[in-house]
């Protein structure tokens, strides 16, 4: 291939990227329609299809291909790595933090995200703000708030600075999320409100996103029958299979919470197998947690679910858990059951406080 066509592919390669960042999915698969042409009908360098491999990763983190076959990424990236420009490591790193977090190992995710920051000089500003977003999301995930939020800000002022309100909502929505565990639910529903605001001409996949969220801050508000509302409505508009299984587990366990097992039954039967299938540990211990405190009344199961969660260092998980089943126990008047599963709270609820140090 000439360079002048090396350059004009590199150009496809660079707008498939774009939309990618612009959340124009539509305009994404067009574009990788016509790189996957040139790429299997002309010959190129090595750096033309290292960076070809990167936006592909990227591509299929997005539409969750990778999420089904994982063990078909080990070391794709590994070759030609040493030849590539400052813009392909930090695509390098990125990608390789995507797939982490995607994957649910979130300090490994941190850790490529730093390595790709040394190389952010070489990034346009207006694809920094979704790298600070993607970051402060990490952080979020391993509960260390106070440096999530300095990421989320930093995000939140690119996109307004460029006017980005399709991407502003998800650093809203990570934002509000942090106030709502931290139970500054005034602060809360602050952000969720400007969410709401931000969203109403957005695409109907967003809006569900920030009806989900507002579900989960509902819950934590002990408003079930409000969460079971904000969820329905958001279930059909769901664009992501992944997103769609969290609700579902969500749903089956608010049913159940709301004396409601006859419908919570056939939501927890369908999300165990979902949640199976997709490896999605925090998921697969949720619904076992439920079915086993209110199917089969199985202390065991419950204990074991929390360890799964403990073991993974999901401790904000296993601490909701916990209160769950302690708020149950005191219900029925089971009081050293309820202390037992409060106290394990308050040991979660320090242990996410520090994860992440190391």
């Amino acid at each position: 291939m000439e360079a002048s066509t090396i350059i004009d592919f590199q150009k496809v390669l660079s707008n498939w990227y774009m939309a990618m960042v612009e959340l124009d999915m539509p305009l994404a698969h067009k574009q990788k329609e016509e790189a996957d042409f040139l790429m299997q009908h002309m010959s190129t360098d090595e750096k033309t299809k290292t960076y070809y491999r990167l936006i592909d990763f990227r591509y299929r983190v997005m539409t969750e291909a990778s999420l089904q076959s994982p063990s078909q990424q080990t070391g794709v990236f590994q070759d030609s790595i040493d030849e590539t420009d400052q813009i392909l490591r930090y695509l390098y790193a990125y990608m390789e933090g995507q797939y982490e977090y995607y994957s649910g190992r979130y300090k490994r995710a941190i850790h490529f995200f730093l390595i790709a920051e040394k190389h952010l000089d070489c990034v346009k500003d207006e694809e920094k703000g979704e790298f600070f977003q993607r970051v402060g999301e990490a952080y979020y995930r391993i509960n260390q708030y106070t440096i999530a939020l300095a990421y989320l800000e930093k995000s939140i002022c690119l996109y307004e600075k460029f006017r980005m309100n399709h991407r502003i909502v998800s650093s809203l929505i990570f934002t509000g999320a942090i106030h709502s565990e931290l139970y500054l639910f005034k602060d809360a529903n602050r952000y969720y409100n400007r969410c709401l605001e931000v969203s109403q001409q957005k695409p109907e996949g967003i809006q569900s996103l920030v009806f989900r969220a507002i579900a989960l801050h509902r819950i934590r508000e002990k408003r079930f029958e409000e969460a079971i509302a904000l969820l329905e409505k958001a279930l059909p508009k769901h664009d992501l299979k992944i997103i769609s299984i969290k609700t579902k587990c969500n749903l089956a366990n608010l049913y159940f919470r709301i004396g409601r097992g006859d419908i919570g039954s056939n939501w927890l039967e369908e999300s165990e197998k979902l949640a199976n299938d997709y490896g999605l540990t925090e998921y697969i211990a949720r619904c076992m947690a439920t079915r086993g405190l209110y199917v089969e009344r199985n202390k065991q199961k419950v204990n074991e679910a929390i360890e799964m969660l403990k073991v993974n260092e999901l401790f904000f998980e296993a601490t909701e858990v916990c209160e769950e089943n302690a708020n149950y126990y005191e219900q029925k008047d089971k009081f050293e059951l309820a202390y037992e599963y409060m106290k394990q709270a308050n040991t979660f609820r320090i242990n996410h406080q520090t994860i992440g140090v190391d």
